[in-house]
C-alpha cells in the first residue's frame, strides 16, 4: 500500500554535449549514440528515449551525421560496434546498464579506432569515458536517505513525493582518457581545460 517514490535526475541539455564535443573535435562528422535494448519498447514502439531523441536531433541540426548502435547486457554487438566505430568520430553513452557491462569492450574499440566517448553520467569517465555529463551514482544516496528516513523509519509514505536532483551546470572529463581514444589537444586548448570559474563547485548541485 505504499506510494511509488525515488529519486531521479535532469538529463544534460544536449547543446551542451554538443558545445563541448566540438570545442575538442570542431569537424564531428559523425556520432553514434549506443543504446540498450530493452522489452518495453516493443515491436512497434521508439527504440530510444526522449533524452536520447533530443540529443540526436540536436546534433542533425549542427550537420552531423548520427548513426544508432543497439546493444543489450548479454550482447555488445562487437562486429557491429567495430563497423560504427570505423564510421564515427564521437561515441555517446547513456545511462543504462548495457552502458555499464560494456564498457570495457567499448574502451578496447574506442581506443583502437580512435573514437571520443561522451556520457550522460559521470561514472563512465571514472570508467574509461572521455567526457560525460550529469551526476555519478553516489549523488543519488544523500536524498535517498531522507527517503528512506520518511518511507521506511517514519512511515510517511503519503507525503513522499519524488526527489529531483536538478541538471547539473558542469561537464567533466578525463584527460588521460580523451588522449587514449587520439584527441590531440594544443597547449592552448589544454589550459583552457585546466582552468576553473571562480563560481565553480565540485558538488552536486541539489
Amino acid at each position: 500500500n505504499n506510494s511509488l517514490s525515488g529519486v531521479f535526475t535532469r538529463p544534460t541539455d544536449p547543446k551542451e554535449f554538443l558545445h563541448l564535443i566540438r570545442g575538442a573535435l570542431p569537424y564531428t562528422e559523425t556520432v553514434c549514440l549506443l543504446i540498450g535494448e530493452r522489452d518495453e519498447y516493443g515491436q512497434n514502439g521508439e527504440k530510444y528515449t526522449e533524452e536520447q531523441a533530443a540529443v540526436a536531433n540536436c546534433f542533425r541540426r549542427a550537420g552531423s551525421k548520427v548513426l544508432f548502435h543497439y546493444w543489450s547486457e548479454s550482447d555488445p554487438r562487437t562486429v557491429e560496434l567495430q563497423k560504427k566505430a570505423d564510421q564515427s568520430n564521437v561515441f555517446i553513452l547513456f545511462s543504462e546498464p548495457a552502458s555499464t557491462i560494456n564498457m570495457p569492450v567499448l574502451r578496447g574499440i574506442a581506443r583502437e579506432y580512435q573514437v571520443l566517448i561522451a556520457a550522460s553520467d559521470l561514472d563512465a569517465v571514472l570508467e574509461g569515458a572521455a567526457i560525460g555529463a550529469g551526476v555519478s551514482g553516489a549523488a543519488f544516496s544523500a536524498p535517498l536517505m531522507s527517503l528512506i528516513l520518511d518511507v521506511v523509519l517514519c512511515r510517511r509514505n503519503r507525503l513522499s513525493p519524488p526527489i529531483c536532483i536538478p541538471q547539473q551546470p558542469v561537464m567533466r572529463y578525463c584527460y588521460r582518457n580523451m588522449r587514449e581514444q587520439g584527441l590531440e589537444l594544443t597547449d592552448e586548448q589544454y589550459a583552457m581545460l585546466r582552468a576553473r570559474t571562480i563560481e565553480g563547485s565540485d558538488d552536486t548541485k541539489y
